[in-house]
């Protein structure tokens, strides 16, 4: 789910277009993103690279997966406690 990296760290997720409002739900296996935009012109993908760039406090980009539902983000300059660590706190 979570991968250092020499710029930051790597995460896995699965983004939910159009949801009723912003939210990140984590299990073992896998994080989901559910997002409010649309699909449509990468809208869903900017707003995932914003909210998660809030949430970590570094910038998110996204690095692979930009048609799919599973993406890879790579979440520069964090280090991987960092990222385990606002994972922790959203799973509370």
């Amino acid at each position: 789910m979570l991968e250092k990296t020499g710029n930051g760290v790597i995460i896995n997720i699965i983004v939910k277009p159009l949801a009723k409002l912003f939210e990140i739900r984590l299990s073992e296996v896998k994080i989901k993103v559910f997002c409010k935009s649309s699909p449509i012109r990468g809208k869903a993908n900017r707003e995932v690279m914003k909210e998660l760039s809030k949430i970590f406090k570094h910038e998110v980009i996204i690095i692979a997966g930009h048609k799919n539902s599973a993406k890879k983000i790579l979440v520069e300059g964090i280090t991987l406690e960092s990222a385990r660590s606002v994972l922790d706190e959203l799973n509370r």
